[in-house]
């Protein structure tokens, strides 16, 4: 286990509901899923959550799965509550992100493991052994997974410009969090009386901090251990996301709220963990450039050893630099066929219908879609992702070796440095 690394048991009794939320790929159904997972594993999970059940598991064929279900319904609630648990979180990362972040962390923290791992043929039997023989790594796996789903949505923003430093985070800093997140949020929102942060650091050298806070109590109806149903009236969490990239003076943060609560939360990230001030605008500098984009003799080239045959732009916003255009923004779409110089003279076109030049206006966001050289497989992988400026990018949504692939690309087209 890597030095310095602790793992809570207490966070372990949320990576249920962090699964559930975000990861699940299709709806849960726990008897397709004890037909997919082999016996052997199966046994092991029944045996180390209690579950003392009179199954014939050296008599069971694969599939067979009868024996456990007409035994299902004796089991004693909290026994089978355990199995059901397990089996949503192995549900929950049984797909290519899920287990792509798993094998990074086994890696990192159980590189003695990783052999083992990388022998068992089935998605769901990997992640099962990996949360039987390797809990620490699948604890944060899920962590970072839900990270990476969260960065898909509308909330990711990125700030950079802080100076480049290296951080030892103490519970003294994660305590400070703490104390800046509940004296924003209570006195504004009346929520986030209570917050707890918990740190994790990622093989990639970017450190995470996810923000756990009480959300406004919400009233629901539940099943109590009788069968009986009863109002419940339970304050849930809500998360928000610090990730911070030392290396190129990066803060990621994922939080709902507009510009203001995002610089709130920025100033007090850096007050509390970094140990400086920052004022409102500074240091955000823009990320991405995209105005370039509208040169007339537009290449996107692309490293070779990445093996992309071909890039095209499938959605473009441009808007006038001049607030005196009635013009707000056009978007334009375009289909799979369009080549570059097809969009390039597009653009031409529709900026000299508004009497607009290329350098009186700018790009407010586009998509890319890379296609990648056939690998023998029925369709060539394909990848797209969306650029935002200033500031937004859905890249970290994609496992490390797209994101890799991305970022190459960004810097080769000039639409970032770092």
């Amino acid at each position: 286990m890597r030095a310095g690394l602790r793992v809570y048991p207490a966070r372990r009794r949320s990576l249920y509901a962090l699964l559930e939320t975000t990861l699940m790929p299709k709806p849960f159904d726990p008897i397709r899923l004890l037909k997919e997972i082999s016996n052997d594993l199966l046994r092991e999970l029944f045996t180390r959550e209690g579950a003392k059940l009179r199954i014939p598991w050296d008599e069971l064929s694969r599939n067979d799965i009868a024996p456990i279900l007409l035994v299902w319904e004796t089991m004693p609630q909290s026994e089978r509550w355990k199995i059901h648990v397990a089996m949503q979180e192995v549900h929950g990362m049984s797909h290519e992100p899920g287990l792509r972040v798993l094998a990074e962390q086994i890696d990192w923290l159980r590189p003695e493991l990783t052999s083992a791992f990388s022998a068992w043929e089935s998605r769901v039997d990997k992640v099962l052994w990996a949360r039987l023989h390797a809990r620490d790594a699948f604890d944060e796996a899920a962590i970072f997974a839900r990270a990476d789903t969260l960065a898909v949505g509308r909330y990711w923003k990125r700030w950079n410009g802080l100076p480049p430093d290296q951080i030892t985070v103490t519970e003294k800093h994660t305590t400070r969090l703490q104390d800046e997140l509940r004296k924003y949020y209570w006195p504004k929102e009346l929520r986030g009386r209570h917050c707890r942060v918990h740190h994790y650091p990622r093989c990639s050298g970017v450190d995470y901090f996810f923000a756990y806070l009480d959300d406004w109590p919400d009233k629901l109806l539940a099943f109590d251990e009788n069968g009986e149903m009863e109002p419940r009236s339970e304050r849930y969490a809500f998360t928000n996301v610090f990730a911070y990239d030392p290396g190129n003076g990066c803060i990621d943060l994922i939080a709902k709220g507009g510009r203001k609560v995002h610089l709130q939360l920025r100033q007090a990230f850096c007050r509390s963990i970094l140990e400086m001030d920052v004022e409102d605008e500074q240091p955000l500098l823009p990320a991405y450039r995209l105005d370039h984009l509208l040169e007339p003799h537009l290449a996107l080239v692309t490293d070779p050893a990445d093996r992309i045959a071909s890039v095209r732009i499938n959605r473009i916003r441009i808007k006038p630099k001049d607030v005196k255009q009635t013009i707000r923004y056009e978007e334009l779409g375009f289909t799979s066929h369009t080549t570059l110089n097809m969009v390039t003279t597009e653009l031409r076109e529709r900026l000299a219908d508004q009497g607009l030049s290329s350098d009186r206006a700018s790009v407010s966001q586009v998509s890319f879609q890379l296609e990648f050289q056939n690998d023998g497989r029925s369709r060539p992988r394909t990848m797209t992702f969306r650029v935002s400026s200033p500031n937004s990018c859905d890249l970290k949504s994609k496992s490390e070796e797209l994101r890799a692939i991305g970022e190459r690309c960004l810097r080769l087209w000039r639409i970032t440095d770092a």
